[in-house]
């Protein structure tokens, strides 16, 4: 029989390996992280209007 601790969801570890990632990170690489990710949601949103605009002009 196994232990009812001994066994971790794939999830729980995959969230404590991003968490000591995040650890290692200094202040200025987690600004730098989230301009670019705030950068690339607004680009890949303009981009994905001006394609539906494209479609509507057709």
């Amino acid at each position: 029989m196994k232990k009812a601790g001994g066994e971790r969801p794939q999830r729980e570890s995959e969230l404590s390996y991003l968490h000591t990632i995040w650890g290692y990170l200094t202040w200025s690489d987690k600004w730098v992280l989230a301009i670019n990710v705030f950068l690339a949601i607004i680009f890949f949103a303009s981009w994905r209007n001006k394609k539906r605009r494209q479609k509507q002009g057709e």
